[in-house]
C-alpha cells in the first residue's frame, strides 16, 4: 500500500485518469480495493468500490461504495449476463457523480 499504490495512482495520473471503478474479484479484495481507493482519491482520482460485504466497507471506509449482492468471484453479476453487467457499471456511475 506505501509503496504500490501511489506509484499506480501517478501512473494512473499519467495517463489521465479522472475515475476508477475498483472491482474486487475474491474475498480479501474487498478490504485493498477500499484502501487502494482512498490514495487514488488523494492524488485527485475519483473512485467507486464494489462491495459484496457491508461490514469490510463500514471497517475500510471507501469513499464512494456500491453494495452489489452477487458472490465473490463474480462482483458484476453472473458470467455471460451482459445486461446485469452492464446495469451494475451504470450504477456504479450514477454513484460516482451523484454521492456527496
Amino acid at each position: 500500500m506505501q509503496d504500490t499504490a501511489p506509484v499506480a495512482a501517478q501512473r494512473l495520473l499519467d495517463a489521465g485518469t479522472q475515475a476508477a471503478l475498483l472491482v474486487p474479484c475474491r474475498p480479501i479484495c474487498q478490504q485493498f480495493v477500499g484502501l487502494i481507493a482512498r490514495v487514488l482519491e488523494e492524488s485527485g482520482i475519483s473512485t467507486v468500490c464494489l462491495n459484496m460485504r457491508r461490514e469490510v466497507a463500514e471497517d475500510v471506509k471507501p469513499p464512494r461504495t456500491l453494495f452489489v449482492k452477487f458472490p465473490s468471484g463474480a462482483p458484476l453479476g453472473p458470467a455471460g449476463d451482459t445486461e446485469t453487467q452492464h446495469g451494475v457499471i451504470l450504477e456504479a456511475l450514477e454513484v460516482l457523480v451523484s454521492a456527496s
